[in-house]
């Protein structure tokens, strides 16, 4: 099914030197599958600890892969993985894309490549207790980082450190308690023993903010469909590129929130019924609209231009 994103993420007011813009359109780009399955349970479930509990002793270690697409070719990858920590869990989101640039040349303006890279990691007690949150944004200029650890059952720290010339880290404390889900995490939580996505259904619920705090957002199931997925691929020797050798057919719903929208662009999400992400169309810093397509490790990272280490070990809070 086609997505379509619409126009670039634009500046924003800026908090203590860093843009909240550059930093909610990243957790945009990394909260898709989050915001998306919020739909599939009723309010009222949203901070049961026993239904928390119950979904973390479901949870299941899992990879999975994404093209970044824009204007029809790939300009990046992204990968979830979930895994377990120190007697709970750990998700951990990663999206790398490149931007062409123009620069000034000898014989006039060159094309190079500047790379946005966007992160996000929790950490997780089994009772979906939140343990650490962290998300990191660097748009070429410099990484911000912004993490988030409960005080008590009461109270939520919030550590923004922008890039070194933009000054020392800011201390916010916020109301909220452990079970304040961050929002990549609410699709196990409540697609983990929640009721079937149902197209019609609109559902109020809150997230954390990792500016702001603990906010509410509205979501709508829109749409169902079917996707067909590469599940597993196979180098072609004459153009040394890997190609699908085998697909799936997967059950999606497409689901919309009220917030965020950030520089007009809002956030769209087909997902499916584990509550991870088969498409999505939103815009990320610098780099403009893009689009989430799900497919299989070889399709996604090796075929595209570029080396990096996503999984790399990860030390727990």
């Amino acid at each position: 099914m086609p997505i379509d994103a619409s126009s670039p993420a634009r500046g924003g007011a800026r908090r203590r030197g860093v843009s909240r813009t550059v930093i909610l359109c990243s957790v945009v780009a990394l909260w898709t599958g989050g915001l998306v399955a919020m739909a599939r349970r009723e309010a009222a479930d949203r901070t049961d600890p026993k239904r928390l509990a119950a979904a973390g002793a479901l949870v299941t270690p899992r990879d999975v892969y994404y093209r970044v697409v824009q204007n029809g070719a790939q300009v990046g990858f992204a990968a979830s993985r979930l895994d377990t920590a120190d007697g709970g869990f750990m998700l951990s989101d990663y999206l790398m894309a490149d931007r062409k640039v123009p620069r000034p040349g000898s014989s006039g303006n060159v094309v190079a490549f500047n790379r946005t890279t966007l992160s996000s990691r929790v950490w997780l007690t089994r009772a979906f207790a939140l343990r650490r949150y962290v998300v990191t944004s660097d748009t070429g200029a410099g990484a911000t980082q912004i993490q988030v650890d409960p005080i008590g059952d009461s109270a939520l720290q919030i550590v923004t450190t922008p890039p070194k010339r933009e000054g020392p880290p800011t201390t916010r404390v916020v109301q909220g308690t452990p079970l304040t889900i961050a929002p990549t995490l609410l699709p196990l939580a409540l697609a983990l023993g929640g009721t079937p996505l149902r197209v019609g259904t609109h559902t109020e619920l809150p997230e954390l903010d990792p500016v702001d705090g603990p906010r509410r957002v509205t979501l709508s199931v829109a749409a169902e469909s079917l996707f067909v997925l590469p599940d597993s691929a196979v180098k072609d020797t004459a153009t040394r590129l890997w190609v699908p050798y085998s697909t799936d057919t997967l059950r999606a719903w497409r689901v919309t929130p009220s917030a965020p929208v950030i520089g007009g662009t809002p956030l769209v999400a087909w997902i499916d019924d584990e509550g991870r992400t088969v498409a999505a169309a939103f815009a990320i810093p610098a780099a403009g609209p893009v689009t989430l397509q799900r497919t299989v490790y070889e399709l996604a990272h090796e075929n595209w231009i570029g080396k990096f280490i996503f999984f790399r070990k990860v030390d727990a809070p």
